[in-house]
This record gives C-alpha cells, sequence and structure tokens, in this order.
C-alpha cells in the first residue's frame, strides 16, 4: 500500500488552509470559493488514502464500508472540478452567464452524474507484487468522464467570456487542469501503480494560491492598505452581485504646510491613513502614491462616512494639526452604471487630467451623464482603432470654386469613417476624441497616405487643379515628427509637394507653437503650402496671421453668416479682407450654400468658394465625376 504522496499532499493543503484563513482578506466570493476548494481537496485526499486503506485491507473491512468510501472519494472528484468551474466564473454573475434555466440542467445533470457513478459497479484491485492499489469499472470510467466534461466546458466559458473573467485567475486554473490530464495519464500508462491525481490536486491548488489567491499580493507593502489589484479584484466582485457600491478617490498632491518639513508631510499622510483604515464601514486602497480610493457598501455609508471624515480633515493633521490637506475628491455616489473596475480608474484618472489642475475645482461628482459619455468616448476609440486596423478609414473630397478662373481648382480632403453597418461616422463624432486618445497622429499619418495615394493615381494638373487640403489638427501639429513623416510619405508617393496645402487652426498656435513653426517651416522648405482655417471663431486674432506663415485664410461660415446679417460685423469683416489682401494672401469663403450669398461673396473680392452651394463632401469617385463634368 502505497500512500506517501497522498499524505504530501495532505499536507500541502492544509499548510496552504491555515496561512489561507490567517491572512487578511478581502472578502470576495472568489476568496470564499477558494476556501472550499481547499476543503474538497482536502476531504478527497483524506477519501483518496482512506479507499486505499480500505481496498488494501478489503478482506477485513465491511464490503459496503470500502464500497461507500471508494465512491466518496470518486463523488468528491466530480465535487471538485464542478467548483473549479464556479471558481473561474466567480468574477461573473454565473446565474446571469448560464441563465437560471441553464443552472438548474447544469446542476441536474451533475447531480445525475454522482447518482450513476454512485449505482454502477466498481472493481477494486490489488497488486501482489507492487502492494499497488487501485479501482477501475464502470464507476471509475463514469468520473472521469464526467470530470473530463466539466473541465472541457469549463475551458470553452473560459474562452467564451474571457474580457469579462480575471486572465490571471483562468490561467491558474488551467495550469490545474493540465497536471490533472497528465496526473490521469500518467496513472493509466503507469497501469495505477503511481496514484498522483491527488497529489495533482494538490499542486494546482497552490499555484492558484501563489499566482492569485495570496492575500499578500494585495497588500501596499508601504502603508499596509490594499493595493489597485485589489481593488479591482474587490470592486468587480461587487459589480456581478449587483452590490449597491459607492467609491471616493481622493488625491493628497495638494496641502496648506505653513512652513513644515516634507517629513511632517509623510507622517501626516500616515497619520491619515490610520484614520481612514479604522472606520468600519469603508474599504480603502492604495491606487497611487498620493491617491486613495475609498469602497462604501452603500450610499448611506458613504453619506455617513464623509461628514465624519469632512470634520477630521477640517482639524489639520501632523504635529500640532497645523498640516490642512485639500484633496482633490472624485465621487461616484452609485456604480451600477459600471461594468468593469477598471472603467472606474480610468473615469477617476480622465476626470483628474481634466480638472485637477483647476484652482477651484476640488470635488467632482461622476453622474450617470458622465459615465455615458465617458462610455461612448471609449466605444468610439475602438471603432476608430477598428477602421484604422480594417482599412475603414476613408477621405472625402468637397471641392473648392475660383471665381476668378471660374472652375474648380482645388478641394478640401475630409475624413469619415465606415462603421460596421455601413454608415459613416463623421469627424464631429470622432475628431475630438481621437485627440485626446492620441490616435489622431496615426489617423492623421493614414489620412494623408490616402490623400497621396489619390493624387499619384490622379494627376491633379490633367484636372485642372492645384492643390489638396489636408487638415492639421493641434495635437499633430505639435507633434515633432509630423514633418519628417509627411515628407517621407511624399516621398513614397512621389508627389510634388505644391499639390499639398496643410490646414491648421488659430488654437494649433496656443498648444505649441514651437513644434508648429518648426514642422511648418520644414514642410514649406520641402515645398508644402499652409492656410489658416476657420478664421473667425474661437480666440480670432490677426496677430495669428502676423505669426503663421500662411498663403491662404479661410473665413469660417459663421463670420460670413454674421457679415450678412449684422452691421458691426460687417467692418470688422471688411477690416480682415483689407489687411489680408494687402498682405497677399488668399482668401477662401466656406460653407457657402444659396446663389444669393456666392453672389455677394463674389462682390467682395473673394477668390475662393466652398460649400453646399456647389457640392458637400463626396467620395473620391464621385469627386472625380464632379470635376470631369464641370471643368470642362
Amino acid at each position: 500500500m502505497h500512500i506517501s504522496i497522498q499524505v504530501c499532499s495532505i499536507i500541502i493543503v492544509q499548510f496552504l488552509a491555515i496561512i489561507f484563513s490567517r491572512q487578511k482578506k478581502l472578502g470576495t466570493r472568489s476568496e470564499r470559493i477558494f476556501l472550499e476548494i481547499l476543503i474538497i481537496t482536502l476531504i478527497s485526499l483524506v477519501f483518496d488514502i482512506s479507499s486505499v486503506a480500505a481496498i488494501y485491507y478489503k478482506e477485513s473491512c465491511p464490503g459496503l464500508l470500502v464500497l461507500v468510501i471508494s465512491k466518496t472519494y470518486l463523488i468528491s472528484l466530480i465535487i471538485l472540478a464542478f467548483v473549479s468551474r464556479i471558481y473561474v466564473l466567480s468574477d461573473v454573475n454565473y446565474v446571469a452567464v448560464d441563465g437560471k434555466k441553464g443552472v438548474f440542467i447544469r446542476y441536474a445533470i451533475i447531480t445525475m452524474c454522482v447518482l450513476l457513478v454512485s449505482v454502477l459497479p466498481i472493481d477494486f484491485n490489488i497488486n501482489a507484487d507492487t502492494g499497488a492499489v487501485w479501482s477501475s469499472g464502470y464507476s471509475v470510467i463514469m468520473t472521469y468522464i464526467t470530470v473530463f466534461v466539466i473541465l472541457i466546458n469549463t475551458i470553452y466559458t473560459a474562452f467564451d467570456m474571457r474580457t469579462s473573467i480575471c486572465s490571471a485567475r483562468f490561467e491558474s486554473v488551467l495550469i490545474w487542469i493540465g497536471f490533472w490530464c497528465i496526473a490521469a495519464v500518467i496513472q493509466a500508462v503507469m497501469r495505477n501503480h503511481i496514484l498522483i491525481v491527488g497529489f495533482a490536486s494538490a499542486l494546482g491548488v497552490m499555484v492558484i494560491y501563489i499566482k492569485f489567491e495570496n492575500p499578500e499580493l494585495n497588500i501596499d507593502r508601504a502603508t499596509g492598505l490594499y493595493n489597485q489589484k485589489a481593488f479591482l479584484i474587490y470592486v468587480n466582485n461587487a459589480l456581478s452581485s449587483n452590490k449597491d457600491i459607492s467609491i471616493v478617490s481622493a488625491s493628497f498632491e495638494r496641502w496648506y504646510n505653513r512652513n513644515v518639513s516634507f517629513e511632517y508631510i509623510d507622517t501626516a499622510k500616515s497619520e491619515i491613513i490610520r484614520f481612514l483604515s479604522d472606520i468600519d464601514k469603508v474599504m480603502v486602497f492604495r491606487n497611487y502614491e498620493d491617491e486613495l480610493i475609498m469602497v462604501y457598501k452603500n450610499k448611506s455609508d458613504a453619506a455617513e462616512c464623509g461628514k465624519i471624515i469632512d470634520k477630521r480633515f477640517k482639524e489639520g493633521w501632523g504635529p500640532g494639526k497645523n498640516i490642512i490637506f485639500h484633496p482633490f475628491i472624485v465621487y461616484l455616489r452609485n456604480a451600477s452604471g459600471i461594468k468593469r473596475a477598471e472603467d472606474i480608474l480610468h473615469f477617476i484618472a480622465h476626470i483628474k487630467s481634466d480638472y485637477m489642475g483647476r484652482s477651484d475645482q476640488h470635488f467632482i461628482s461622476i453622474t450617470n451623464d458622465i459615465i455615458e459619455n465617458m462610455y461612448n468616448q471609449r466605444n468610439v476609440v475602438r471603432q476608430i482603432v477598428e477602421a484604422m486596423d480594417q482599412d475603414g478609414v476613408e477621405v472625402f473630397f468637397q471641392p473648392i470654386y475660383s471665381v476668378k478662373e471660374k472652375r474648380f481648382t482645388c478641394a478640401e480632403a475630409l475624413v469619415r469613417i465606415r462603421q460596421r453597418d455601413g454608415s459613416l461616422m463623421l469627424p464631429g463624432m470622432f475628431i475630438e476624441t481621437a485627440e485626446k486618445s492620441g490616435l489622431i497622429i496615426r489617423l492623421g499619418l493614414i489620412v494623408f497616405e490616402k490623400v497621396c495615394q489619390f493624387i499619384k493615381d490622379n494627376p491633379l494638373e490633367k484636372m485642372g487643379m492645384k492643390y489638396i487640403e489636408v487638415n492639421l489638427s493641434m495635437v499633430q501639429c505639435a507633434y515633432k515628427k509630423l514633418s519628417d513623416d509627411y515628407i517621407n510619405i511624399m516621398k513614397k508617393y512621389n508627389i510634388n509637394p505644391c499639390n499639398i496645402n496643410l490646414e491648421i487652426t488659430e488654437s494649433a498656435l496656443m498648444e505649441d507653437k514651437t513644434n508648429l513653426l518648426d514642422n511648418m517651416n520644414r514642410l514649406m522648405e520641402y515645398g508644402v503650402k499652409f492656410s489658416l482655417d476657420d478664421f473667425g471663431t474661437g480666440h480670432s486674432n490677426l496677430n495669428y496671421i502676423v505669426d503663421m506663415p500662411v498663403n491662404i485664410v479661410k473665413f469660417d461660415k459663421g463670420m460670413l453668416d454674421a457679415y450678412f446679417e449684422n452691421g458691426r460685423a460687417k467692418y470688422v469683416m471688411d477690416a480682415a479682407m483689407h489687411m489680408i489682401q494687402g498682405m497677399n494672401l488668399e482668401i477662401v469663403a466656406e460653407g457657402i450654400e444659396t446663389k444669393e450669398h456666392f453672389e455677394n461673396i463674389a462682390k467682395l473680392g473673394i477668390n475662393f468658394v466652398q460649400g453646399y452651394y456647389f457640392s458637400k463632401p463626396v467620395t473620391a469617385r464621385q469627386f472625380l465625376l464632379f470635376i470631369n463634368e464641370n471643368n470642362k
């Protein structure tokens, strides 16, 4: 009778159970299920040893006792496999995953399998030469089939829901399943001379503990608080359980110190951590060095604790309570609209970047509107990335008419995103998001390359045209490598730089004047020309035209509308036109939609006109047909 491996397995699992029970835990569902796995594994190992002993001494043991012990061991393997599936899905509501009917059917099937294992025949075997003991027969086969089906279903379900479950937990369980499978194969090949399935279970449990369930992994060593990883685990568990939690983020970068040293500041921060940790109704997590996140189990607790915390902060901290902190607070009153804990951290970081530098902003509440807007932005980011990866970025062209030459001499390239359903996403729906997310750089390069490809395939001179205008955002203008990238693309397609006119806005000069002018000078040296777009909006200032080495100024539709409707605006625009024309710069009137406006613009001496009066932005194919028809 060989039970040394099983005894070693029991020691491992007992050791893990003792350590786990004594450590500080979050109290999540996954921790409770892991504890159940430890207990079931321990029980399984005990019955494994008991069955070996019962079979070995079956001649002197009651037959029913041997049968009950052996089959209880087999049933424990099925239960362990089933609980492992629940553990993998502990990040989500498995009732929602399977449906109530599905859960009932699943439990019914497991119960039926357990009953079959209980009633099917089992054989007991002893090798007289080696003393090896094992069981066989239909009951054993049914056990292995059931366990195998559960494990395969676990893997399939986990892969199907990989975006919603914890990857580290799934990886740990995969390793555990791998140990099981390898042990089962070895045991079969060795004809049960070595019984190591129980040992594989113990090793698997140890891997799960080391990789994921060790509570020490959730503790911030510097403060003793829970860390960001613990926050993600705890909140995801709460969200999947539909718990009504409230969340407060407090950043302590700002304080009123009254000439105290940084040593005292650190002492005061430690005092704050101890104070918050002693509040019963709040879980405190350290997100970053000077940011703590507090999670309340319900809104009433948040309100009650908020008053206590606010009162204490007004008293001051540190020696003599002479350090007053002014934390930047982000408050999420109700997290029911949040999909994942990771989203909360993203929202907090986004809000801090937008508001934290403002001296008048100390408290921001995340409302349902903010949540919806941020999720919409993330969806837009996903669509932008998808379009860039799958050639869904399209360039439309809007022709620009020359009053002097009485034909279309140029056009503006305008980006569109083709969505999965075939509809178009207009720039107003994604450009701002692309700028904030940093995707605008790559998106802009794709658009410029498509324009260059269009010019290469359709030489502008043959159509009676001179150049294509391409928009640059503020972020692109501040990008140091912009000029190098654009010059390389023009060289790649052998494009005459005179065929390119880049549009910039007044706000670009305010964002990063140095990089903007460096890029402009480099591109102008190469032969590219520039336009000042949307003149007459935002921070319009005639000095910008002086500062920016542009060749063309584009008047915004709003400015032109005001010219025809407002007497004062007329004088302002007349002065602007006089100065611009005095500098030998061309003017383009945008947004012209009627014949009357076109005729009035022509009388003003504005040479170029763009708008729906002639054509809306159209696809490349439609644009070619339009030019061929109208530039005869």
